[in-house]
């Protein structure tokens, strides 16, 4: 079911091709690709990735202070480039961006227990559903995908795992995925990023050593665990009655919208 796509320099890529629907549909093959960061990638490597899965746009995002820490991506031409910074960049915790290292240090001088880690990152996820600046964002994502051009979509943040983790849980909630196959999607991030996460969690071990709690908080923004998740819908579920109340009420996605973008991703 999951269409992992190995790319050089990219990490998490994957298609969410082959999700059926509750209805009997199936998303159409490659119409919709999620990964992490594309400008690690070398510009023969990324754009061959683009020409073959036909990728007609891409839709980043990550924060204007992320985009500018990163190296330019020039796309071939006919590629339609969107960049709706998701998150705002005062919600740190899943942006690994240079200029927030001192901010997380000082935020890991308050951690008093260990569900403090768990909560941290909960507490991120909320701000992607319930800030009025990403509900705006998001207003504005599913607008680009409404009217996209030729070709497949392919959205990314820095990881692929948080930012994107969200939007994909809102949109194949949208086409009418089921819910255990949106978590299980969701949850294929850390085993994409398995060795990754090793390596860097092994680094952190050497030269982190003596900054437990903040060792400690970076590691646990490593991951995607399907718990962030879950709790950010019950939360939804809490404050709106339903995840579906959400995404019309909220990020307006009404039945004719809910319908147009089932056309373009559905077969």
């Amino acid at each position: 079911m999951i269409k992992k796509i190995k790319v050089s320099g990219i990490r998490n890529v994957r298609a969410l091709s082959g999700y059926k629907t509750e209805d009997g549909k199936s998303i159409k093959p490659f119409s919709l690709i999620r990964s992490g960061r594309l400008d690690k990638a070398k510009k023969k490597n990324r754009d061959k990735f683009i020409r073959q899965f036909n990728v007609g746009t891409v839709i980043d995002l990550r924060t204007d202070v992320e985009v500018q820490e990163g190296s330019e991506v020039i796309y071939p031409e006919g590629v339609q480039h969107i960049f709706i910074p998701l998150l705002d960049q005062a919600y740190f915790g899943i942006t690994h961006e240079k200029k927030m290292r001192k901010a997380l240090f000082n935020e890991s001088r308050k951690i008093k227990d260990n569900a403090y880690y768990k909560n941290f990152m909960v507490n991120m996820y909320k701000g992607i559903v319930f800030e009025e600046s990403s509900q705006q964002h998001l207003r504005t994502f599913f607008n680009a995908l409404i009217n996209k051009g030729d070709g497949g979509v392919l959205y990314h943040c820095t990881g692929g795992k948080d930012r994107t983790g969200v939007v994909s849980f809102l949109l194949l909630t949208i086409l009418g995925v089921s819910r255990e196959n949106i978590l299980h999607d969701f949850s294929q991030s850390d085993i994409f990023n398995r060795r990754h996460n090793a390596t860097l969690s092994f680094l952190m071990n050497i030269f982190l050593f003596p900054c437990t709690r903040f060792r400690r908080l970076l590691k646990a923004m490593l991951y995607a665990k399907r718990e962030y998740l879950e709790k950010t819908i019950e939360a939804i579920e809490e404050k709106y009655g339903s995840v579906n109340s959400y995404i019309e009420d909220i990020i307006g996605i009404d039945k004719a919208k809910a319908d147009k973008l089932k056309e373009l991703f559905l077969d």
